[in-house]
């Protein structure tokens, strides 16, 4: 066991000693699977796996799977708030990164809903909720932030085991604050989004609200800067991204300045044609009103010309085509968090309603309200 891993008997004891108080609070939120018990998961009946961070009634966190037709698969308390889940290429095991500052990562065997261990942040270091592995799931990289320069981003990198992670270097993000990192198109550097916001070693409290640096830059695996792009809006803060299959990049923005007073000019959402600079994409003011200064999640649908995020604030969904950056559906969600392609549409998640089944349709959309519980869900979805 490394310094910095707890073993799977530390890890389970841990889930146990969170969750030993019990499901019969949760109500709505209807976790009341053990780790041990999956007769659901992909890996015993074939189905599709849909994994996120959680939160019951009571405040407490949870990282779960869940078969789409509203079967759960797995519940594994964890002692932190986690936010995306990085899913393993071959293996039937995802990794639930802590939110922001958090230092405590889930490592989880998805087909028996087993914790294998707690990946714990290294001394001087937290996670910022995001992560990618390799292509052959060899190498894990995370976000994380630098205590002793606060808001330093690095990438931690580690050798991936069975039941655990080795770090092994890490390289700079060029930036403050990064958060969702993805592949280049030819899988030889990273797209990172630094937020450009500092933040105190404990709490999320932004120290720089005048003067954030953002950036979207791309790195080598080298660590070698390839290229560092911002946009006009010194308030907008980039924290979530995605890769479309020409190597263009869509990017999620939060304003953190008052959106009451600001216009639609403020770049909320922005897109970086390959080999291009990066471009704000033209909001409406009604309709930049309406997102209330944030967009979070954002998936690209690998067979359709369309990408979409998320405005949990403005209780919205948007869906884009990529071509055109025309956007084709502007509807109301309430609190709507994580996203993820799915068929011919999208599976959206939500923090305080039902979770949905988007489908683009003749000029409309056809909503599908999925058997999934309500509620308490995180801003990122994966499929498993």
């Amino acid at each position: 066991m490394t310094a910095i891993e707890m073993n799977r008997r530390q890890a389970l004891t841990l889930s146990m000693k969170v969750g030993a108080m019990g499901l019969t609070a949760l109500g709505m939120y209807a976790l009341g699977m053990t780790a041990s018990t999956n007769a659901w998961a992909k890996g015993a009946a074939g189905r599709p796996l849909l994994l996120s961070a959680r939160d019951d009634l009571e405040g407490r966190h949870w990282a779960v799977g869940y078969a789409l037709d509203g079967k759960p698969c797995f519940s594994l308390a964890t002692d932190q708030r986690c936010h995306d889940i990085v899913v393993h290429p071959s293996r039937p095991q995802a990794l639930f990164v802590a939110r922001r500052p958090g230092t405590h990562s889930y490592w989880v065997d998805t087909t028996y809903g087993q914790l294998l261990s707690v990946l714990a942040a290294r001394p001087q270091r937290h996670f910022y909720g995001h992560g990618v592995f390799d292509e052959v799931g060899e190498h894990l990289y995370l976000t994380e932030n630098d205590l002793r320069q606060p808001g330093r981003g690095v990438i931690g990198v580690y050798r991936v085991r069975k039941n655990g992670f080795d770090f092994l270097h890490e390289i700079s993000t060029h930036g403050i604050e990064p958060h969702q990192l993805e592949w280049d198109r030819e899988r030889r550097g990273f797209i990172t989004a630094n937020g450009g916001m500092i933040t105190e070693a404990n709490s999320r409290e932004v120290q720089n609200p005048e003067a954030i640096s953002s950036s979207l830059v791309h790195v080598g695996l080298d660590g070698r800067l390839i290229s560092k792009d911002t946009l006009p809006d010194p308030l907008c803060s980039i924290r979530h991204l995605a890769v479309q299959a020409d190597g263009g990049i869509v990017t999620a923005q939060q304003y953190v300045g008052n959106p009451i007073e600001a216009n639609s000019h403020v770049p909320l959402l922005a897109v970086k044609p390959l080999g291009q600079p990066l471009t704000p994409v033209p909001m409406p003011q009604e309709q930049f009103v309406r997102m209330q200064g944030y967009l979070a999640s954002i998936a690209v649908h690998p067979s359709q010309p369309w990408f979409a995020t998320t405005a949990p604030r403005g209780n919205r969904f948007l869906i884009y085509d990529r071509h055109s950056l025309a956007c084709i559906v502007d509807a109301h969600m309430p609190d709507c968090a994580g996203i993820v392609a799915w068929k011919q549409g999208f599976l959206l998640s939500s923090g305080q309603g039902l979770c949905r089944y988007i489908e683009p349709r003749d000029g409309g959309v056809n909503v599908t309200t999925l058997t999934l519980p309500a509620g308490g869900w995180d801003n990122h979805l994966r499929l498993g």
